[in-house]
């Protein structure tokens, strides 16, 4: 596989599970020196251990940060640590870390309104914040935040996990246009995929998603079929934002890329 994000330093934020890991394993498989972000002490060693695998299976230089990046000064540390590791250049960030707790509008609260907007909002923005003096001039830098079908969708149970992914999908055209000649910045809109955050979600909301996943395409057999269709895999998901990595894919910024099966079309 070409090794095209060689000596590319990249932070990849809730990187030691689920659709975080597969992109920080996608990366290094490129070349990229990586940032394993995460934030329980019950994930540290899971953390390394995934950073000994992509030093061992790829060559590529990796570090651990434990950083919270619902919190005030947790992107700003992860930064200062990626910097202090690997020089004062950050070529890539996917903001990949989230929380979703699906409530109804009736049960949701303002102290969950603060957890899903200060990781899925606050976070992100914060962290490119501390990122712009170290970004690259000449437009090569690469942004992704990781976004969901429930920002334009319109699921029940979704008012703050889909409002806070609507409010990441603005930050992306808004950074787009602000940081154009340093960074393509774009948002994935991920739709039901196998990992343990959408299988930890009440049987309710899963009973809900049957017939909307029977829409998608069912593709390779993975194994994860659901009625007619099926749920995407991580690596299909980690598989868009390599693309978006690639350096002839510079001119697509400002956009919300599907990986979703076709369950929405953005335009």
């Amino acid at each position: 596989m070409s090794r095209y994000l060689e000596g590319k330093v990249a932070i990849v934020t809730g990187a030691v599970r689920g659709i975080g890991e597969g992109i920080a394993r996608d990366l290094a498989s490129k070349g990229a020196t990586l940032v394993l972000n995460y934030v329980s002490p019950e994930s540290q060693a899971r953390a390394e251990k995934i950073a000994t695998e992509l030093e061992t299976l790829h060559s590529t230089r990796t570090i651990v940060v434990k950083a919270d990046q619902a919190t005030v000064d947790g992107p700003a540390r992860l930064v200062e640590e990626a910097t202090k590791a690997f020089g004062d250049r950050i070529d890539i960030i996917i903001n990949n870390a989230g929380t979703c707790v699906c409530l109804s509008l009736e049960d949701s609260t303002a102290k969950q309104f603060d957890s899903h907007y200060y990781l899925n909002v606050r976070g992100p923005m914060l962290l490119v914040q501390a990122a712009i003096p170290y970004l690259p001039h000449d437009g090569s830098g690469r942004i992704v935040n990781i976004s969901s079908i429930s920002s334009s969708i319109g699921f029940p149970m979704q008012t703050l996990y889909g409002g806070s992914k609507a409010a990441l999908d603005a930050m992306t055209r808004t950074w787009a246009r602000e940081l154009g000649g340093r960074c393509s910045i774009n948002s994935i809109s991920v739709g039901p995929v196998h990992t343990d955050l959408t299988s930890g979600q009440p049987p309710v909301f899963l009973d809900y998603l049957d017939p909307v996943i029977s829409q998608t395409p069912r593709g390779n057999d993975t194994g994860h079929f659901l009625g007619k269709g099926r749920r995407g895999t991580i690596e299909e998901v980690a598989g868009v934002v390599g693309m978006l990595m690639n350096p002839e894919s510079g001119w697509c910024t400002g956009c919300l890329i599907g990986a979703n099966g076709g369950l929405i079309m953005p335009h």
